[in-house]
């Protein structure tokens, strides 16, 4: 993929006039969110791991994943690189009240029988992670979750599972929440 060079102060310049505002950030990323798009741009400069999710993910239409609608790579021509991916704008865990993290457990045990017990957010934290760790695919019921666990799975060879309140997130579907693996694995 060939990179565009721009600055980084002209980078930000440009999202800025154009009406895109920091939404979040994380620890290797922010995210800019335009108020009159349904898109986010997810920035960041150099994480391998996430590199490697989404060269699995973005072909996919797995609805456990988020939909990638382009990754474009930077640089400001001398040492600083970083990649900006438009994706789908979803909902955080916390984005509406009625929306907890038992909404993502009820979707899961449903799906795979699995039964957690969490009294706190660093215990849902744990749990989920565990829970992708020893996933057993022959217990899905859904084959959409299937593959992206055994997705996430490969990738925990090489990197570490990262499930935790900020890197699932929920599409809305009329009524209804689809959970989604926004960002399951950080570089060890």
């Amino acid at each position: 993929m060939k990179r565009i060079e721009i600055s980084w102060g002209s980078f930000i310049e440009l999202l800025a006039n154009d009406g895109w505002q920091e939404w979040d950030r994380g620890l290797f990323a922010k995210v800019y969110a335009h108020p009159q798009k349904d898109t986010v741009l997810k920035i960041y400069e150099d994480d391998k791991a996430y590199d490697r999710f989404l060269t699995k993910i973005k072909k996919l239409k797995n609805p456990y994943f988020p939909r990638i609608h382009s990754i474009h790579r930077y640089s400001d021509g001398d040492e600083m690189q970083w990649t900006v991916v438009e994706l789908e704008r979803l909902q955080r865990l916390t984005d509406e009240a009625h929306v907890t993290t038992e909404t993502v457990y009820h979707q899961l045990k449903y799906e795979v029988d699995y039964d957690p017990f969490c009294d706190s957010e660093d215990d849902f934290d744990l749990d989920l992670s565990a829970f992708v760790e020893s996933f057993d695919a022959n217990n899905a019921k859904d084959k959409a979750l299937k593959r992206a666990i055994q997705i996430i799975q490969d990738l925990g060879e090489d990197f570490y599972i990262d499930l935790h309140v900020d890197n699932v997130m929920l599409r809305k579907k009329k009524e209804e929440y689809q959970v989604v693996f926004i960002d399951p694995v950080y570089v060890q």
